[in-house]
């Protein structure tokens, strides 16, 4: 499931005496979705099925065939490729020989493929409507809630109350953001995860 902005929104304003300007409230939204929160809980896809040589690649749901490769021949990735998680062989074992560079991809083998990777996460168009929904479960709801009044009072650091709200509001980020990834043993000691919201 998920929420959308006007959700976090109307969270955020229940929080403090202030209402959100909705054209920030995207910006920030936006900065949230593809900036601040792990990448490891963006869309997984894979691709599959056969197709022709210099064709983009296919996305399906996520079972499937798998994609007909042939050997050194680049071929487009999806446009909302991020970063792959995996390629295996048509007996699901991981496949290794593979070059990903600007947004193409070649394998050293011919022979069928598949190729998991994460989607870069939809920008969010929209306060109400279509294109309102935030591409995270609804357990991000709260953090980006904080987020949006962290930012809010970030712009208003010129007095001494707007800054101590500020750090509190990115503290209480922080904190929900960890407090998610130690559930989805994402803040491992392989694999520690640190949300920054000041850059």
């Amino acid at each position: 499931m998920s929420f959308t902005i006007t959700d976090a929104k109307t969270l955020a304003e229940t929080w403090f005496d202030e209402v959100l300007d909705p054209t920030m409230i995207l910006a920030w939204g936006n900065e949230f979705v593809q900036r601040i929160v792990n990448s490891k809980v963006w869309k997984t896809n894979r691709i599959t099925n056969s197709f022709s040589l210099g064709d983009p690649l296919t996305i399906i749901d996520v079972d499937g065939s798998y994609v007909i490769v042939t050997a050194d021949t680049w071929y487009t990735l999806p446009s909302d490729f991020a970063y792959s998680t995996g390629v295996t062989d048509s007996d699901g074992f991981p496949y290794r020989n593979y070059t990903i560079k600007n947004g193409l991809i070649k394998f050293a083998n011919s022979g069928p493929f598949t190729l998991t990777y994460i989607a870069y996460p939809e920008k969010i168009t929209a306060i109400s409507g279509e294109g309102n929904e935030v591409p995270l479960s609804d357990s991000f709801l709260y953090p980006l809630a904080e987020f949006l009044i962290f930012k809010f009072y970030n712009l208003e650091m010129d007095d001494e109350d707007s800054k101590a709200s500020a750090n509190e509001y990115e503290a209480r980020c922080n904190a929900s953001l960890k407090k998610l990834y130690s559930m989805m043993e994402l803040d491992s000691e392989h694999e520690s995860f640190h949300p920054k919201l000041r850059w």
